[in-house]
């Protein structure tokens, strides 16, 4: 059953290139804030926030969800400055400003050196690009780093992303229907009998997976400074490859990162299942508890 003493908002803040919906979700022990970034194409509808509902108790945080632009009902865009960073260098930086920048307005506590990151697939690259601006603007790195299921470990060639990204899709009614018995759950918009349709922008979209292409997380990681880095992948997935987060791993650990790992039954799509979001939302908690 999914948490019922929790509390959200959802508001649109205004920004330069578009609105962006904030949601936060608030347990009533929560004492640490996340910023959390979503995957590729995520919208800030029931689905999305039923899994956040679940996660705020287990790591008793309050957790600010911002969405990325270029997707939803808001149809927020990429600015020119974001796109060139994207295609020229691979950098997510620009956009983690705007992201932050609504993630802080909707709740200030963000700013904090309590503050910490977490980011699923395409998340993993914008949430560890707000890691490092958090640290530009505090002047501390953020203490906790969650990447589940990074997919930007190494490089890319387009036709085998694109494959991957295929193979994913026939999975996901595999994950979804694990949350058959969890009472309260719903199912994505497009696997409802009618469907909503959000808007999009097909360019920024795919300027945001292409900039995935580069495999450059490893160093963005290491750049970002945070203390504590936690990974999550499935063990079957086709984007978050075992070399890939190997060397992400290997990198943080070079640079004295405490790095915690987790290798869960499932794909790409665990992300969706709930009963796996429960588990792996235990293990961060118990990890992050015993490091401080």
């Amino acid at each position: 059953m999914l948490p019922e003493d929790v509390t959200f908002s959802l508001r649109t803040v205004p920004t330069c290139g578009g609105p962006l919906p904030v949601a936060v979700v608030s347990p009533v022990n929560a004492d640490r804030t996340f910023v959390v970034a979503l995957g590729y194409a995520a919208r800030l509808d029931e689905f999305e926030l039923q899994r956040f509902r679940l996660l705020a108790p287990l790591l008793r945080a309050r957790l600010v969800v911002v969405q990325t632009p270029g997707h939803g009902a808001d149809a927020s865009r990429l600015t020119p400055r974001e796109r060139w960073a994207l295609l020229a260098r691979s950098d997510f930086r620009p956009v983690a400003r705007r992201m932050l920048q609504a993630a802080t307005t909707a709740e200030p506590s963000v700013c904090s050196a309590r503050a910490a990151v977490l980011g699923y697939s395409l998340g993993a690259s914008t949430g560890t690009a707000i890691a490092s601006v958090l640290r530009e603007g505090m002047g501390t790195p953020v203490p906790l780093l969650v990447l589940v299921e990074p997919v930007a470990g190494r490089p890319w060639r387009p036709l085998d992303l694109a494959g991957a990204t295929r193979a994913e899709d026939g999975l996901v009614d595999d994950a979804l229907a694990q949350n058959d018995d969890v009472a309260g759950a719903v199912g994505p918009p497009d696997r409802r009998p009618e469907p909503s349709t959000p808007d999009h922008h097909r360019v920024d979209l795919l300027l945001l997976a292409n900039a995935l292409r580069a495999g450059r997380l490893g160093a963005q990681v290491v750049a970002s400074g945070a203390t504590h880095v936690v990974v999550v992948r499935g063990k079957d997935s086709r984007l978050s490859l075992p070399g890939a987060v190997a060397d992400v791993v290997d990198a943080a650990r070079s640079a004295g990162r405490r790095v915690d790992e987790l290798t869960m039954h499932g794909t790409h799509a665990l992300w969706h299942s709930l009963p796996s979001v429960r588990r792996l939302g235990r293990f961060v908690a118990d990890v992050a508890e015993d490091h401080g």
